[in-house]
């Protein structure tokens, strides 16, 4: 898969930390597997000095933490923010993992701020763990046209009633 701009769901939050000190969180969930993968962070800082935090959800690595991106100023020479790029590569242990991400302000400068501008991620996409349809039974077995039929079974999906079945030739209209 080529990078591309990843969607994960994002939480943004306030959260009060170190004397009352108003912090920005960002946590970033990516799902995670045995197969390697690069997630690059975008983020920006203004009189702040930015925490990344990195852990998997299985434990099989080491929780990582990097600080080193400090922008004490409230504005480069141009007047903007302070941007950088956080490289994180990961390969979980087992498959249905998560990566698990947290960009903080380590240390205010004084009305100090962090910002997520984005992020993409690289690697082979993640194959979902949904295990197919089982049938367990069919009732009637048989039937003239319309007649209603139960199917029972397992891992038919966590909502039903969105799919049809159909049975002999394919229907030339719309399943209700």
């Amino acid at each position: 898969m080529s990078p591309g701009m990843f969607a994960p769901k994002i939480f943004v939050y306030w959260d009060r930390e170190g004397g009352g000190v108003g912090c920005l969180k960002v946590d970033e969930n990516a799902a995670a597997d045995a197969s390697p993968r690069t997630l690059r962070l975008y983020v920006g800082a203004k009189s702040a000095r930015g925490k990344l935090t990195a852990c998997l959800s299985d434990g099989s690595a080491a929780v990582v933490t990097d600080s080193s991106f400090d922008f004490p100023s409230p504005a480069d020479a141009n007047g903007l923010d302070g941007t950088a790029v956080y490289t994180v590569t990961y390969a979980a242990a087992s498959s249905g993992q998560t990566l698990t991400l947290r960009y903080t302000v380590d240390v205010d400068y004084g009305g100090g701020q962090v910002d997520l501008i984005g992020a993409t991620l690289s690697g082979d996409p993640v194959t979902p763990t949904v295990p197919p349809p089982q049938i367990a039974s069919i009732s009637p077995e048989s039937g003239p046209a319309n007649t209603q039929v139960t199917i029972t079974g397992t891992n038919f999906g966590a909502t039903q009633g969105s799919s049809g079945v159909l049975f002999g030739e394919p229907a030339s209209g719309e399943l209700e």
